[in-house]
């Protein structure tokens, strides 16, 4: 016969925690000392009952993969490269097509793809190459992916590569000529995050971005399509923010009649909070990022090599960053929980509060004007832009901090003459229809005047 383990302990209500909150106190303000209000406008309190269980179902899959880019050279030199990825656990690779064929019993060969996800990124689409990658993956039962955002292009760049009406018509062959890739649009939801949306922002926008897909393309793009999240500091909010791309993905597209529960969604940790001093604090940032998209629910994680902001790609920041993600699942073993974040009710408010604003923030969008005309007015980026000055203005007065660039500084760190590659990006001035949204490091100012100062 079952024992109830807890039956001999009595329930303790909301009102006792509180009160014994408050006599720990000493007299200090409940509020002002335990609450607290994130900057989407989040009550969090310092505890959480049942009485928060989510209304919703999370959905973890099953396993998690770690993820690789590979740029594809000769096809014999590439062909090692994959297997030897195999070989240390990446399942899903990216692969980076800069030429108009490939030869891809050579590239694959001796390599089972039966559990492979291969992401292709293509610089140009060409009839002839389309058609090799379909009839492959047709022939092959592989799961083949194309990595493109055609609307987030638009957005990052302020143009498009030749105009509306022909990208629109070229995409369309891209997707008809891919009628044996699981998907063929990867939305850059990180394009949101990095440029310094908050979290209901960056799921708000995405949504109206996935929904304009579907007036361009159709319903049948609904299936087509996955989700590249960047993952922020805010462990427990970054967590609850992948349940709710699926919960609100699953909403909008069942609106269209496609419901989709096991969106694929590719996790990668976010750029605002890396820096070029104290560089190898990246690595624990990204760990800590890496892990909530794991606990999240993330089907795929593409670590950020550490050093990559100011370094061309090198093998040994390749090798780390993939030793993190090997570490979570093999030392850590988050691998062998099935569904981590059930039972926390705080997650479970996090989830439903986020979900309730970002979709309210959603149809105030969708019933106002579609997303490419948000663009065009320019309303999303200057929503962007004032969410970015907020938290720049928080890091200014270190009420954000960044270890090792706004606190506790190497004053002896020199950096100048390590820069292979410029951590400054800025926006190009050339003649653009809309205002591009820009990716921006909380630390850039700082270190700018660091490496002047040097």
């Amino acid at each position: 016969m079952a024992y109830n383990l807890f039956k001999e302990f009595e329930l303790i209500s909301e009102k006792a925690w509180k009160q014994q909150i408050q006599f720990d106190l000493d007299g200090k303000d409940y509020n002002s000392e335990t609450n607290w209000t994130s900057s989407e406008g989040i009550n969090v309190k310092p505890f959480f009952t049942s009485e928060y269980k989510s209304i919703n179902k999370f959905y973890i899959p099953d396993n998690w993969n770690i993820s690789q880019t590979v740029y594809l050279k000769e096809e014999s030199i590439s062909n090692e490269e994959i297997k030897k990825l195999i070989s240390q656990e990446v399942y899903d690779l990216t692969i980076h097509i800069q030429r108009d064929c490939v030869n891809l019993d050579l590239l694959f060969k001796e390599v089972d793809l039966t559990y492979l996800n291969l992401y292709f990124r293509i610089d140009h689409f060409k009839e002839s190459l389309l058609s090799t990658l379909n009839n492959y993956a047709k022939e092959n039962k592989t799961n083949f992916h194309l990595d493109y955002d055609l609307l987030g292009g638009y957005l990052s760049t302020g143009n498009w590569k030749f105009s509306y009406k022909e990208d629109i018509e070229i995409f369309k062959g891209v997707i008809n000529n891919l009628s044996h890739f699981k998907s063929v649009v990867q939305l850059k939801s990180s394009n949101f995050q990095d440029s310094g949306a908050n979290i209901i922002q960056e799921i708000a926008y995405s949504m109206s971005q996935a929904d304009e897909y579907v007036n361009l393309f159709g319903k049948e793009i609904i299936k087509q399509l996955n989700f590249q999240i960047a993952i922020g500091s805010n462990y427990f909010f970054e967590i609850a923010k992948i349940q709710t791309y699926r919960i609100l993905w699953k909403t909008i597209s069942n609106s269209y009649g496609y419901p989709i529960n096991d969106v694929h969604i590719i996790a990668t940790p976010t750029i605002r909070n890396k820096t070029i001093y104290d560089y190898n604090n990246n690595i624990i940032r990204s760990t800590s990022e890496c892990m909530a998209a794991i606990l999240g629910g993330a089907n795929s994680v593409k670590n950020f090599n550490y050093d990559s902001i100011y370094k061309n790609e090198n093998e040994f920041s390749k090798r780390i960053s993939r030793n993190q993600l090997l570490i979570l699942k093999h030392e850590c073993h988050i691998d062998k929980v099935k569904n981590p974040i059930s039972g926390s009710y705080y997650i479970s408010y996090l989830v439903d509060e986020i979900s309730k604003k970002s979709f309210a923030l959603f149809k105030e969008l969708d019933s106002s004007s579609g997303f490419l005309n948000l663009l065009k007015k320019g309303i999303l980026q200057r929503k962007i832009k004032e969410s970015a000055q907020k938290e720049q203005v928080n890091f200014d007065a270190k009420k954000e901090i960044l270890v090792g660039s706004n606190l506790y500084l190497n004053k002896d760190e020199k950096m100048n003459g390590q820069l292979e590659i410029n951590p400054f990006p800025t926006r190009k001035s050339e003649k653009t229809l809309i205002e591009p949204i820009i990716k921006k490091r909380l630390a850039m100012l700082i270190e700018k005047t660091r490496l002047k100062n040097e």
